[in-house]
């Protein structure tokens, strides 16, 4: 008879392991023997599922994306004001961030990869992507419907709000001030300039 899959159990149990690791220690610093006995699993079994450390790494870093994809995507289709989506937006991520703090080193650590490594950088593109192009589809709706100034360039604006919230977390990371207290803020500043 097969063995049972337990493919949807092994994988968030190794990730968990992993995650407060990397966190602790740092991504490096951690060892791949290290995460099997945190996840209380042979280093075999651990490999079966995850070939390296930057493996568990992009997988956390896509699960934490995916998280936030359902919201991103209700608050597009939803029917408020284009700044009420991009406030609603910045609430849910300090919310989703903040119940995943442990990720918080971690993410860090791994953005901070990308400037020399491409396999991360093939990772965290297309994450960050999906937020341009929902961020650049708010803002044209609001430069539509009149909320916006008509002379903004959606798109460039969209960049401008994705690199307001990674700099928001950057400087969560580097101060230990709230997320709530950076981000909330400047995101409002960022809509004073988008409106008439």
């Amino acid at each position: 008879m097969p063995k049972p899959d337990v493919s949807d159990e092994r994988k968030p149990q190794i990730l968990r392991a992993a995650a407060e690791l990397f966190a602790q220690r740092g991504i490096h610093a951690s060892s791949m023997n290290e995460i099997s006995k945190a996840a209380n699993l042979s280093k075999a079994a651990v490999y079966h599922y995850y070939e390296s450390k930057e493996a568990m790494v992009e997988a956390l870093v896509r699960q934490l994306f995916d998280a936030d994809k359902p919201e991103l995507q209700s608050l597009v289709e939803s029917e408020v004001s284009a700044a009420e989506k991009l406030e609603g937006y910045a609430g849910g991520l300090v919310r989703l961030l903040e119940k995943n703090k442990v990720l918080y080193p971690v993410f860090a650590e791994f953005k901070a990869m990308a400037s020399r490594d491409m396999g991360v950088r093939d990772v965290l593109k297309p994450c960050f992507g999906a937020y341009i192009d929902a961020f650049t589809e708010i803002i044209s709706g609001g430069v539509r419907s009149g909320e916006f100034r008509k002379d903004l360039v959606p798109g460039e604006a969209a960049w401008a709000l994705t690199s307001i919230v990674e700099g928001a977390i950057t400087m969560r990371h580097a101060t230990g001030r709230s997320l709530k207290r950076i981000l909330l803020p400047s995101v409002t500043l960022f809509l004073r300039g988008l409106q008439k």
